[in-house]
């Protein structure tokens, strides 16, 4: 489930509407998971198809193997933002490094995550809950969130 609200001033919309057509958190979002993967603490994660695949190249699988996949992407559009982004500033608190740039990492997290309105069915909605799925940097806070409920 999505949780969003709609915004309901036509004049909100039309602006909503215009500031997104310009506006690409893509590269933003890249560039907070180069410093939120390195974290990762699953040594089982995949992120995509790609690094499936570059794991397993060259394995020798006996034949009456089974492979079994337990997804997390359902918790990226589920999660808490202020708790999200306290397990983030924890996990820095956790593994300091004086070269990252953790103010403004946090800062860019929290905007991406609470500014992330979208177009759906000529309506402008707003994202209250979670993160969209294909952000860059969505596996991570995801696993950090898995790990607070085990």
């Amino acid at each position: 489930m999505l949780h969003c609200k709609c915004s309901h001033s036509e004049n909100n919309v039309v602006d909503l509407f215009n500031l997104a057509q310009f506006h690409d958190t893509k590269s933003i979002c890249k560039y907070i998971d180069l410093y939120l993967l390195p974290l990762s603490t699953n040594p089982s994660y995949i992120k995509d198809t790609y690094d499936f695949i570059s794991k397993v190249r060259g394995q020798t699988v006996p034949s009456n193997t089974l492979l079994v996949m337990c997804g997390i992407t359902g918790l990226y559009t589920n999660m808490n933002i202020d708790l999200t982004l306290n397990l983030v500033r924890e996990i820095f608190k956790k593994y300091p490094d004086t070269a990252r740039p953790d103010h403004q990492l946090l800062t860019s997290l929290e905007l991406t995550l609470k500014r992330n309105d979208f177009e759906f069915a000529g309506r402008i909605f707003l994202q209250i809950c979670g993160t969209a799925m294909g952000k860059d940097y969505a596996p991570q806070p995801s696993e950090y969130f898995s790990h607070l409920h085990r």
